[in-house]
């Protein structure tokens, strides 16, 4: 299992992965990571939010998690 320092220090590695790959994502895109994985917002709350419906928020961090990834690889 983990340390608690090694769980923490994987934490600070990706959200400074996701910082730097933010100029790939457009304002909506930016929204949802920083409600969903920042603020911990639920899909109908970030939808909400937004004036938009769970289902595209769903689609939309699908999308935009497959983007980053091609970035990362």
């Amino acid at each position: 299992s983990p340390s608690s320092l090694e769980v923490l220090s994987d934490e600070i590695f990706n959200r400074l992965i996701v910082h730097r790959l933010f100029k790939f994502l457009d304002d909506t895109e930016k929204a949802i990571v920083d409600m969903r994985y920042y603020k911990g917002f639920t899909q109908a709350k970030t939808a909400a939010a937004l004036g938009i419906s769970q289902v595209q928020v769903s689609r939309k961090e699908k999308s935009l998690l497959q983007k980053l990834r091609k970035y990362v690889e």
